[in-house]
């Protein structure tokens, strides 16, 4: 059955959940990094404390939260193209396990959600992935079988319980596998 759809996690896959991407970004890079993560603190769109008591646990020490926490505002840009290109030839949606207030700051830094048909985000619709009631919510409100579904994730389990029911699947692990994955299937 040919893929009418592409549905892609967002933490993991759109934004990586690593400090920057490759090698260290230059000073200057950083810097950008530093003044995002600044004024969404100053914007009070979500506080340190908040990420520290419902996104990562009050257990993790403070560098490694500000480096989670200014990666999460890093697009991956070659994944950004490719969603851009895909939205021409193909249906996009996200389900996506996230924070409440997460994914507006995304959309207010980046506005990535316009490629996408849908966003089933996990804190919006009661369900969480790898729970099969999230994919059967995409397909019940889509009319799409899941055999015309592309799902691309970075978890396993989420991965196998979307395969499970039917859904073409891909774990993504870097941004040329993916890309090769979808030359082979001439997507």
């Amino acid at each position: 059955m040919n893929t009418k759809a592409i549905i892609f996690d967002i933490t993991g896959v759109i934004f990586p959940i690593q400090p920057w991407i490759g090698e260290r970004p230059p000073r200057e890079e950083l810097l950008k990094i530093k003044k995002v993560a600044s004024d969404i603190y100053d914007k009070e769109k979500m506080s340190k404390e908040y990420l520290k008591e419902k996104i990562f646990q009050a257990d993790r020490p403070h560098n490694e939260l500000e480096a989670i926490y200014k990666s999460l505002t890093i697009i991956d840009e070659n994944i950004f193209d490719l969603i851009k290109k895909l939205s021409e030839k193909y249906f996009l949606y996200s389900i996506a396990n996230e924070a409440e207030k997460w994914t507006d700051i995304r959309k207010d830094l980046f506005g990535f959600e316009k490629y996408f048909k849908k966003l089933y985000i996990s804190c919006e619709v009661g369900m969480r992935k790898p729970d099969e009631g999230i994919f059967k919510l995409l397909l019940n409100e889509t009319g799409l079988s899941p055999e015309e579904c592309l799902f691309i994730d970075d978890k396993d389990k989420n991965i196998q319980a979307a395969e499970k029911l039917g859904f073409q699947v891909f774990l993504y692990k870097d941004f040329d596998s993916l890309k090769n994955y979808l030359i082979k299937k001439n997507i």
